[in-house]
């Protein structure tokens, strides 16, 4: 049996992330380029091959790790921060687990989308 992953659009804010006081949270210049390196893997991305999505999967882990091991937002933004990682980390899972080219594209749909709320709470210093 298949499984079915939802795409996502139009999502409000299903994080409950919240901005600092009206404005986006601060980002390390390494995590921001973490997220612009997941975003460009992901621009042209197509293929009808399901190891290319896993393969893709690890990709988007790699540059997770280096966002994870170059984080360090203190406090609050910290805490907003990790809500929005989460679903990175969950999706990222879920690609390299992939057992269909149809789930490997709604899955990068979904990281699309987290992507998106990242840069609507979050930018650079």
């Amino acid at each position: 049996m298949e499984r079915v992953v939802e795409e996502v659009s139009n999502v409000s804010n299903p994080l409950d992330l919240e901005l600092n006081n009206g404005e986006k949270w601060l980002v390390d210049t390494e995590m921001h380029v973490g997220i612009l390196n997941i975003k460009n893997q992901l621009a042209n991305f197509q293929s009808k091959d399901l190891v290319d999505y896993q393969l893709l999967g690890d990709r988007v882990g790699d540059q997770i790790k280096i966002i994870r091991a170059s984080d360090t937002m203190k406090g609050q933004a910290h805490q907003e921060f990790h809500k929005l990682l989460q679903p990175f980390l969950e999706l990222k899972d879920a690609l390299v687990m992939a057992t269909s080219v149809a789930e490997g594209k709604a899955l990068v749909i979904n990281i699309k989308a987290e992507i998106q709320t990242f840069y609507t709470y979050f930018q650079s210093k």
